[in-house]
């Protein structure tokens, strides 16, 4: 087999492309390290938002968090999941995602500020969550001890990285 002028060219075009591709997924995975340890999640907020009328067994709650960002460049707010407890007991799951919104809409993260944004959260009355339930109701959850634990999705230009956290109000 003969190398030609041609077969040597687009040998190096591949070479390059792989050499290009290498360096990005190098510099990407560099990024979102750096980006994970200058984002803080703290639970800021947490209240009855209302009962449905359809059905007198579900609370929606507020859940307020601050997305706080100590990185130079400005990022965006993915997505949030997060598993919410209420003086050590779990009473229910959330999610709050700015996926379906583009890059340039969803919740910038300015460097050295702090953004906070609400999430609503389901929470089924049950035997296991009736003194939490009674105290919502009644608006009186000074003693509750509201603890949020998740994880966050935090975009750049061209990465996306999880920052875990565990915040308590």
């Amino acid at each position: 087999m003969r190398l030609t002028r041609g077969k040597v060219v687009i040998i190096a075009i591949f070479v390059g492309v792989a050499a290009i591709f290498a360096g990005l997924i190098t510099f990407t995975g560099l990024e979102e390290r750096e980006i994970a340890p200058n984002i803080t999640v703290t639970l800021e907020d947490v209240k009855m938002k209302r009962i449905d009328r359809d059905n007198p067994d579900l609370m929606f709650l507020q859940v307020d968090l601050s997305i706080s960002s100590r990185h130079h460049q400005t990022l965006v707010l993915s997505k949030i999941d997060y598993e919410m407890y209420a003086n050590e007991r779990q009473v229910g799951r959330g999610s709050l995602s700015l996926e379906d919104i583009p890059l340039t809409g969803r919740a910038p993260l300015f460097p050295g500020s702090s953004t906070t944004l609400p999430s609503e959260m389901q929470l089924r009355k049950s035997p296991e969550v009736m003194e939490i339930w009674e105290k919502l109701s009644n608006n009186d959850t000074e003693d509750v001890t509201w603890r949020a634990e998740g994880v966050a999705q935090i975009e750049s230009a061209i990465s996306i990285a999880d920052v875990n956290f565990n915040s308590t109000l």
